[in-house]
């Protein structure tokens, strides 16, 4: 995977895989509600709407995150410099709409599933039309790549979460 990974870094080439989660590093809801509760707290409204919650974590919020990041920082020969978690709770759960990031993004699945969409070729915001190159399900231990630019989207229907690492050139 890391040799893979890098080359799809070098060439911004979207890159989907499973990594190895020990169960030491297993993420559950008991580790981000807290976080949570602290980010609803202090006025976060991106983390007050159950459906759609949006927050930063740090590296040394959980171990999982760290390992995470280091690795990346390895792969890219650059500083992992944001880790996001995104959740929604319930069938009725939300996501951003097709988008594109400032940044390279690596997504690891880490409860629940969601499909997601991704659209190499480009995207028309105006129409909002673009052919998908690549659409799949993400499960817990999914990972995909995102370089900057590209556009995607995800598409929930169950309670979620995922991180969300972010590195620039």
């Amino acid at each position: 995977m890391d040799d893979i990974l890098r080359q799809c870094i070098k060439q911004r080439k979207v890159y989907f895989d499973r990594i190895n989660i020990p169960p030491e590093y297993k993420f559950t809801w008991d580790h981000v509600i807290p976080i949570f509760d602290e980010q609803a707290r202090t006025g976060n409204k991106r983390a007050v709407d159950t459906r759609k919650m949006f927050f930063p974590l740090s590296v040394n919020d959980h171990p999982l995150i760290s390992s995470i990041s280091q690795k990346l920082s390895e792969l890219s020969e650059r500083e992992c410099n944001s880790c996001h978690v995104y959740a929604g709770l319930g069938t009725q759960t939300r996501a951003s709409p097709v988008h594109k990031d400032r940044m390279h993004v690596f997504v690891v699945q880490v409860l629940g599933s969601c499909d997601w969409k991704v659209f190499e070729d480009g995207y028309n915001d105006i129409k909002k039309e673009g052919k998908a190159t690549l659409s799949l399900r993400m499960i817990p231990g999914n990972c995909i790549y995102i370089p900057q630019g590209i556009y995607h989207a995800a598409f929930p229907d169950q309670s979620r979460m995922l991180l969300s690492f972010g590195f620039e050139d």
